[in-house]
């Protein structure tokens, strides 16, 4: 009777010891020892054997330097489905010899709790084509160590479990934490499926870009035979001689023309009595600049009008003021003068 009822009051002491709020449960999972296979060309592969309930399966691991307990590893990665009634790791990349050794944990998350295998041993013996995987014994060089297994309550998922070792998480906080990195991880989808996009359309509209420019030089040249090479003139806008002429042409071509593009394009600007003369890079953008001009200046006192290679001889004074008047339409149809002579009605 005095044995009963000293087993009833261990029982109540352990019950209230455990917390309370917290049901014990008995752990009643290990984590299997795995089978690592070392491929003769490259890589390595790292299986435990499927089992109801396991939702992850997480590989840690070093080659041929030491690891510490709950270190992330060179290689560490998350396995979230079986293949072939197996979890496995895989890498392609490391070549790997004989007398290698592979220092590495393992955790396992099954039916809502975690379990751990700390750290454990594997040196390379024997190699393996890679069509021929093998079960491979592992071999622990010195002191043998024995597999340690750790319980906590975790949601399952995609949440980092080397996160959430010492201390049980609220499960708000861990819903949180899922909702976020599910949230990232749709993110990540939709840019890389953007980029995708964003190639496609590259490499569609790369052979039209070319065309285009070459389109533009032969434009170029066939305006360049028309003479009158790519200078200038505007008229009705005689700011200041001490003014910045780059400055005042560049606000007209944008500010008044729209042709924002064209701001760079100014290669010569000056002022002169009679407004700024000023030179761009191609033909193609000086008969740009003339069409807006015609357009936009239609009631303005100002104009653009091409600035005549044979009128840089002469001085602004001899240039006859209907050249200024004329607008490009205008000029184009005006009977051709004699070489050394201006015709005036």
């Amino acid at each position: 009777m005095q044995q009963s009822v000293i087993c009833i009051c261990f029982l109540l002491m352990f019950e209230l010891s455990s917390g309370g709020k917290y049901e014990t449960k008995s752990v009643q999972y290990s984590v299997p020892k795995a089978t690592i296979t070392v491929f003769s060309s490259k890589g390595f592969s790292v299986s435990i054997p499927d089992s109801p309930g396991l939702k992850l399966f997480a590989f840690h691991g070093n080659i041929n330097s030491k690891l510490e307990v709950l270190e992330a590893g060179t290689f560490n990665k998350d396995v979230l489905r079986p293949e072939n009634g197996l979890w496995t790791f895989r890498d392609f990349s490391t070549k790997l010899k004989a007398g290698d050794f592979i220092n590495y944990w393992l955790y396992v998350e099954k039916d809502g709790l975690g379990y751990r295998q700390d750290i454990q041993m594997f040196v390379v013996r024997e190699l393996y084509n890679d069509e021929k995987p093998a079960d491979v014994t592992e071999s622990v060089l010195g002191e043998s160590i024995t597999a340690n297994y750790k319980e906590f309550t975790s949601v399952s998922g995609d949440i980092h479990h080397y996160h959430h070792y010492e201390e049980k998480t609220s499960s708000g906080q861990c819903q949180n934490d899922k909702m976020i990195n599910e949230l990232f991880l749709k993110i990540s989808s939709q840019l890389n499926v953007v980029l995708m996009q964003l190639k496609s359309l590259h490499d569609k509209t790369d052979p039209l870009k070319n065309k285009i420019d070459s389109l533009e030089e032969v434009v170029d040249e066939l305006l360049k035979d028309r003479g009158n090479g790519t200078k200038l003139l505007l008229i009705g806008n005689n700011p200041p001689k001490d003014s910045n002429a780059y400055e005042a042409i560049r606000g007209v071509i944008t500010d008044a023309l729209g042709l924002y593009d064209l701001s760079s394009s100014i290669k010569f600007a000056e002022i002169v009595e009679d407004g700024i003369i000023f030179e761009l890079k191609n033909s193609i953008e000086k008969h740009r600049i003339l069409v807006r001009a015609q357009d936009r200046f239609n009631t303005d006192k100002r104009k653009i009008v091409e600035y005549s290679s044979k009128d840089e001889n002469k001085t602004n004074s001899e240039i006859p003021d209907i050249y200024f008047r004329l607008d490009v339409s205008e000029k184009n149809t005006e009977e051709k003068p004699d070489d050394d002579v201006l015709l005036f009605e």
